[in-house]
């Protein structure tokens, strides 16, 4: 089958250190392993991440066609440079100028003292000091000119805050006072989006692809994609929390799109049966030939962190060596921290913690979360952290209420980690905790990868958890009520005090959700494929419309 892949992500997007991106990952490589041809369709911002995907996945860049479009504008490039200047770039460059320098200073001197003939010694020396005079005026300019740029841009550093005010200011006005109700840089964003994929849509219609499958609902523009298009609904949780999503930068035109792909879009496929039948079926009146139910893919976060562990016959010292390795990756945080002040000096080895890792959106309910925690730390007297993945100044929410209950040295986050610290995380974790109030589907992305190196998890009563665990799996200990902090503390506390009970009873379930393999899934949406096309045939046939 000719398979293609639609992917518009915005840029900045590291698809390795998403769950959906992992996914994305397995599918293509379950794909290609089955040999269909596979295309993927992606801005030309997006390719760099796509084949970092493929080295995760071990796919090779011959199986798989790119279709993708020009250079970003130049504009957006400055823009994209400057912000990863000043995110990543900009710390690490003068520690290696520094070390270049000194490396150089060891190389001359190591020569120098290789030196035993008094003639040639004072050759160079001479020689060296002629060097030296014939550059001084040189070094002088160059200081000059460093000390008037230094100069520059303390005064810059000095008035960041107020051009940041004034930008900020114009950029509320134009969302107050614009017809796209937009802030400057999202309607930037959109704008370059719309232009980029309009071009992407374009290019996908000129090859002749049997199925396309878009991963996600954000992206309405691949309706116009002329071969059977196929959506995935993870969910459509902008629409159950409109209140607390009103606030967050963007949701408003997300809900839009996401549903515009919804009404336009003619064939689905869910994570699960909560989507398929009270969402898309009984709200928007999809039929059911056009919707699929197919359970997730694991994404098992073994393979990052126990590849050179296979070796050794004996199971202990195999998990030995790889919770070993786990935390000597955990000192590669800090950098991925904006609390570097916490993480001076911080115990890896030794320290306990809980895990969630999201992003942070209003349903992912880590307020409560929070309070969850700080019950415990004042009340039972706690002595493990609480690490997270998501920013926790996106939300003044959270922001706020770790500053009043001062649990900055607390709990401790870290965005946009390579995938193999994200497994170190998960393996050294003693409990994941997962506080959501609604997915698309069972947690298996938190759930799979926390229980594939050996840590248990507990999880919110939500329907699309209850629809997987009641008639095959015991719940006392797994579940709490996510709108109850109380019960999920409680939950936490056994869960920390009988993680090793936890983990054997929820082995069985585990073991059912590591069945589906990208292989497996793969072969499951290919299925799905082959059966909306068949039902796409026989409606065309009925209208008169199919061209064999």
């Amino acid at each position: 089958m000719k398979i293609g892949v639609f992917l518009a992500y915005m840029p900045g997007v590291k698809l390795g250190s998403e769950g959906l991106g992992r996914y994305i990952g397995n599918l293509i490589k379950g794909f290609t392993e089955d040999q269909n041809e596979v295309s993927i369709a992606c801005p030309k911002w997006l390719v760099e991440s796509l084949y970092d995907l493929f080295e995760d996945f071990h796919i090779s860049e011959d199986s798989v066609q790119v279709i993708t479009t020009r250079e970003m504008p130049t504009l957006w490039r400055l823009y994209m440079k400057f912000s990863e200047k000043k995110e990543e770039t900009r710390p690490g460059r003068k520690e290696r100028v520094i070390r270049s320098f000194s490396d150089l200073v060891d190389y001359l001197i190591t020569k120098i003292l290789r030196i035993s003939n008094i003639v040639l010694f004072s050759l160079l020396a001479v020689l060296g000091l002629l060097v030296f005079l014939a550059l001084l005026p040189l070094a002088l300019v160059l200081g000059v000119l460093a000390l008037a740029a230094w100069a520059v841009l303390k005064l810059v550093k000095k008035q960041k805050h107020t051009i940041g005010d004034l930008f900020a200011k114009f950029s509320n006005g134009h969302r107050l006072y614009s017809r796209s109700r937009e802030t400057l840089l999202e309607f930037a964003y959109n704008a370059l989006y719309r232009q980029t994929v309009g071009t992407l849509v374009r290019k996908a219609n000129r090859k002749k692809i049997d199925t396309w499958f878009v991963p996600t609902l954000f992206w309405p523009e691949a309706v116009r994609i002329k071969a059977l298009t196929v959506f995935a609904a993870p969910d459509l949780v902008t629409m159950e929390f409109p209140f607390p999503f009103a606030d967050a930068p963007g949701s408003l035109t997300a809900t839009k799109r996401c549903e515009e792909t919804v009404k336009k879009g003619e064939y689905f496929i869910t994570y699960g049966d909560f989507i398929k039948y009270d969402v898309l079926m009984k709200r928007y009146g999809k039929g059911e030939d056009h919707v699929a139910s197919v359970a997730h893919i694991n994404n098992s976060s073994l393979p990052y962190v126990d590849a050179y562990y296979h070796k050794d016959n004996e199971v202990s010292r195999m998990i030995h060596c790889r919770d070993s390795f786990c935390r000597e990756l955990l000192y590669r945080l800090p950098p991925y921290s904006t609390q570097k002040e916490q993480l001076t000096g911080f115990d890896f080895e030794n320290v306990e913690y809980i895990f969630y890792a999201s992003q942070q959106r209003p349903h992912k309910n880590i307020i409560n979360l929070l309070k969850a925690y700080e019950y415990l730390l004042r009340e039972k007297d706690i002595d493990f952290k609480l690490f997270l993945t998501c920013d926790l100044n996106f939300d003044p929410g959270i922001a706020n209420y770790i500053a009043e209950h001062h649990l900055e040295n607390y709990v401790i986050s870290f965005q946009r980690i390579p995938v193999q610290l994200l497994s170190a995380l998960y393996c050294c974790a003693k409990l994941i905790v997962t506080p959501t109030l609604y997915e698309g589907a069972f947690l298996s992305f938190t759930v799979g990868e926390g229980m594939s190196v050996g840590t248990p998890c507990i999880m919110g009563t939500i329907p699309q958890v209850l629809e997987r665990i009641p008639s095959r799996y015991p719940i006392e200990n797994i579940l709490f009520d996510p709108h109850n902090y109380m019960d999920m503390a409680e939950k936490i506390l056994y869960g920390m005090d009988h993680a090793e009970e936890l983990y054997a009873e929820e082995l069985p379930m585990y073991e059912d959700i590591a069945s589906r393999t990208g292989a497996i899934v793969s072969r499951d949406y290919i299925r799905t494929f082959d059966h909306f096309r068949q039902v796409k045939e026989a409606e065309e046939k009925r209208e008169g419309k199919y061209v064999a």
